[in-house]
């Protein structure tokens, strides 16, 4: 493939949802049916290479792994392999930065949303050799920003893991995918640094005054609430103008009132 056909697969979705198998089976379909380089990485990938994270987990070396995530990534897409990152991206904000990384590198961003329910995720989770704390997948599926509110976050394809094997659902990306590897890549001006728009400084905004209510609330189903709430006050926020600081502190009462009435109601 020529380097206007590479192409950077971001898959995002709870932990124990599939998405490492459908990473790996989709690499090596693409790899030996179509003849394109490319490469799995992601955070747990990376986290093996320090064999402490894994045999006691430092939240202090956290960031060190995601940067030198991404860097592999630039690096891949440097040397014209694609690239399936497969990880957990439930933030818009990760996900953002991984389109802006494509883009810098003349490759294709596509979003692939694994599916799956909490309940389903955490009963897959204890069936695995190394299973994840459950306390962690509770937090990402409170934490998760579903993809959709903006056209570069609309996922290629979002696939169901309970009604789908893994190799049906690799052959049903391929067919979405292989279009995309035929178009060219059109290079977006790059010149002029891209400012955030108000609606992605808005959802950082609200994002980070749930994060700070989630060190206090740790109850699963009250953060996912917590979660949706902040989602639909972003939907019905109709004045794009309001301040930074007048925005913060209207969502942080709100959510204050909303968090009492369901406490009250218990």
């Amino acid at each position: 493939m020529n380097e206007s056909s590479k192409v950077l697969i971001v898959l995002m979705g709870l932990p124990s949802s599939g998405k490492s198998t459908i990473a790996r089976l989709l690499s090596k379909e693409l790899s030996e049916k179509y003849g394109i380089l490319n490469v799995v990485i992601g955070t747990d990938d990376v986290r093996r290479l320090i064999p402490r994270q894994l045999e006691q987990f430092d939240p202090n070396l956290e960031p060190f792994i995601k940067d030198l995530t991404l860097n592999i990534i630039q690096f891949c897409l440097k040397n014209n392999y694609s690239v399936i990152n497969d990880d957990m991206n439930y933030y818009k904000s990760m996900r953002h930065e991984l389109k802006q990384i494509a883009e810098e590198n003349r490759a294709h961003f596509v979003l692939i949303y694994i599916l799956i329910n909490l309940e389903t995720a955490l009963k897959w989770n204890e069936n695995r050799g190394l299973p994840i704390p459950p306390e962690v997948i509770q937090k990402v599926y409170s934490r998760l920003d579903p993809p959709g509110d903006y056209k570069w976050d609309t996922p290629l394809l979002t696939i169901q893991s309970t009604e789908i094997s893994p190799e049906l659902a690799v052959k049903k990306i391929i067919s979405k995918l292989l279009p995309i590897l035929n178009t060219p890549f059109i290079s977006p001006d790059l010149s002029t640094p891209i400012k955030p728009s108000k609606r992605e400084k808005f959802d950082k905004i609200t994002r980070n005054v749930v994060t700070n209510f989630a060190k206090t609330y740790r109850d699963p189903i009250l953060l996912k609430k917590i979660s949706n709430f902040r989602i639909n006050y972003l939907k019905n926020l109709t004045d794009d103008n309001i301040s930074e600081d007048i925005l913060r502190n209207d969502f942080s009462q709100k959510l204050n009132a909303f968090i009492l009435k369901i406490r009250q109601d218990e």
